[in-house]
């Protein structure tokens, strides 16, 4: 054999065994697996809008006309408010009277004009 042939021979001789050992085992080969990796993000809630409030606007209340009543013994909110065609609630209101309140003779109640 000539020396060409033994060089030609050992260079392919090294590079097999370069190529052995550079290249790794099934047993070394890590196994490669897909990996979901989240990521949070911020999510925009948008502020409303202040809305503009308008102040209240009055209500014309018409304040009825009234003259007065004077409790007599025996006397009930139930039976003023009947005799003048109002509601207990509304005879109360017009007093300042509470749920509790007690009629007293001689007590003034302002009842609306127009009635009986």
């Amino acid at each position: 054999m000539g020396h060409a042939h033994w060089v030609f021979l050992m260079s392919f001789l090294l590079a097999t065994m370069a190529v052995a050992c550079l290249t790794p085992s099934p047993e070394e080969e890590p196994a490669l697996q897909p990996t979901l990796i989240l990521t949070p993000f911020a999510t925009v809630t948008p502020t409303p809008a202040p809305v503009p409030t308008q102040p209240p606007t009055a209500t014309p209340t018409s304040t009825p006309e009234t003259w007065t009543y004077k409790v007599k013994a025996g006397d009930t909110l139930s039976g003023i408010a009947a005799k003048y065609g109002i509601s207990v609630k509304e005879l109360m209101a017009l007093n300042g009277l509470h749920d509790g309140d007690y009629l007293v003779a001689g007590q003034e109640l302002r009842v609306p004009k127009g009635q009986p």
